[in-house]
């Protein structure tokens, strides 16, 4: 499969999310309802605790709702819709003045607004048809099939198969890769402790959190292949990552103390959401959060020494950390360039 470096187009992303209850007939010409981007968020439906994803996406226009007012949380969502979203969300860019014929493009159940994106996946080997003519535009996509092409879209990004550590039963067959790299790198989780809801219909909820979590990894890792052991740094450019004990011990301490310093010339844009990894048999694995990491909200890293000091409690992991090695990892973007940027590292030891 073609590697593809991932870089959400936002503006057009904006518009890829829609109602999965229209018939065939109306999916050539229907288009969501756009709300004007403001300051307030707009959505009833989006339950509290993941209002802050979605904000983090509807402020980048990556999503809209399905009215001004309703951003159709519970609704489930077409095979043709998640890959218009996938497929804008890893760079494709629709051409003014497409030269697809038709005779080439198989699939004949395809509205005419997703030919292009739908033949550009196909060519990169993310998405199949149900059948040689038929990619089943208008069936609803399950969290199995979304699991398949969302691993592929990302494959850079995500953490080997053989990382996984769960009890799904229904993670079987075509799906179980997926599924896997899915889990490892904290993506997706599953609806129960024995189910992944392999055959269950994606829902733009669930859709958006995928999306969102999937859009930061890439951020943390945009260099391309996910770093092996011991490459990450703890200073660039003059930006310093490093906790303030090298060892914290379980018994008598509660959280990690970090401090990030500027002393390069230049400004930077951090989020607050930073990934906790473990070193295991030589490889680093992340620690699954025991909430939805919320990187809406962005810090400047101003020039000229300036210090950005934090905490990250051990109590926000599902599972008590346990005596190890440990790394943070978070990406610093350039506040007038964010697609240029690096990755650091701070180092730490948990004694018990």
């Amino acid at each position: 499969m073609k590697k593809i470096q991932c870089a959400l187009a936002s503006a057009v992303v904006a518009g890829a999310i829609f109602s999965s209850s229209i018939s065939f007939a109306d999916a050539a010409s229907y288009g969501p309802v756009l709300t004007q981007l403001t300051k307030d968020f707009p959505f009833t439906d989006v339950p509290v605790d993941r209002k802050e994803p979605v904000q983090y996406l509807y402020s980048h226009k990556f999503i809209n709702g399905v009215s001004t007012d309703k951003f159709g949380w519970d609704r489930p969502i077409k095979r043709v819709d998640a890959a218009l979203i996938i497929a804008y969300a890893i760079g494709f860019e629709k051409d003014p003045t497409p030269t697809l014929e038709e005779k080439t493009f198989k699939f004949k159940d395809v509205p005419v607004r997703a030919y292009e994106a739908i033949f550009w996946l196909q060519d990169r080997g993310i998405i199949n048809g149900k059948t040689a003519t038929l990619f089943g535009s208008n069936d609803t996509i399950t969290r199995g099939e979304m699991a398949i092409i969302a691993s592929r879209a990302y494959d850079n990004f995500l953490e080997a198969p053989g990382k996984a550590n769960h009890s799904f039963t229904d993670a079987t067959g075509r799906y179980v890769t997926a599924i896997n790299r899915l889990q490892a790198s904290n993506i997706t989780q599953g609806k129960s402790v024995t189910q992944f809801g392999t055959y269950d219909k994606m829902t733009r909820g669930d859709l958006a959190l995928m999306l969102y979590k999937l859009d930061h990894r890439r951020a943390v890792y945009s260099d391309g292949d996910l770093p092996p052991s011991n490459t990450l740094p703890s200073i660039k450019s003059g930006v310093m990552f490093k906790t303030e004990k090298e060892n914290y011990n379980l018994s008598t301490e509660t959280e990690v103390l970090f401090t990030v310093t500027n002393l390069g010339d230049f400004k930077y844009d951090v989020d607050n959401d930073y990934i906790l990894e473990k070193k295991q048999d030589d490889e680093w694995v992340a620690v699954e959060y025991n909430y939805l990491p919320t990187p809406a909200m962005m810090n400047e890293l101003v020039p000229g020494g300036n210090v950005l000091r934090t905490d990250i409690d051990f109590d926000l992991f599902k599972k008590p950390p346990t005596a190890g090695e440990y790394r943070l990892v978070q990406h610093f973007s350039l506040t007038n360039a964010p697609n240029n940027g690096f990755t650091l590292a701070a180092y730490f030891t948990i004694i018990e």
